[in-house]
């Protein structure tokens, strides 16, 4: 079977909202368990030079805190893991923001700068949601998700 079929597609799929359905219940083992899951089903090939590094990183954080007993912690990683890799693959759901000026990269709603190349997004209109999954800002302190190259409140390249 082709790895890209869309059988192994709606696998991942349908696993990932088992893990959401899960973790909404409080079934953190189950949850974790879905998701370890889905990411072997999309495989060490599915990896993309450079930009996989924060999903590999992060799957070791969750792997990590699962051996130290925070399953529900470990489980929330690996939701965000899988939702980016799926996103980096072109095979997430797209989720609805503004497209940079500069280089196109589209920015959730309300970022004054691009998270993948630091130019200036325009007017700031309201905070953004928390993100889970993030590393804090040098300059500013404020959350960068990963996979963000740039801080969306300063343009400050990601350490």
């Amino acid at each position: 079977m082709d790895d890209r079929s869309p059988d192994r597609m709606q696998g991942v799929r349908r696993l990932k909202l088992a893990a959401e359905v899960a973790l909404e219940q409080g079934r953190d083992k189950h949850a974790y368990k879905f998701l370890e899951d889905a990411l072997q089903m999309l495989g060490p090939h599915y990896t993309l030079p450079g930009a996989m590094d924060d999903t590999r990183i992060g799957h070791l954080a969750a792997q990590d805190l699962h051996r130290r007993g925070d399953v529900r912690r470990a489980a929330e990683w690996l939701m965000t893991v899988l939702t980016t890799r799926l996103r980096l693959l072109g095979l997430g759901e797209q989720k609805a923001g503004r497209q940079c000026p500069s280089c196109g990269a589209t920015n959730p709603e309300g970022d004054p700068f691009c998270g993948q190349c630091g130019s200036p997004m325009g007017m700031q209109t309201e905070a953004p949601a928390p993100r889970s999954a993030t590393v804090m800002c040098p300059q500013c302190g404020r959350a960068v998700p990963l996979g963000k190259k740039f801080c969306a409140w300063c343009g400050t390249p990601r350490a």
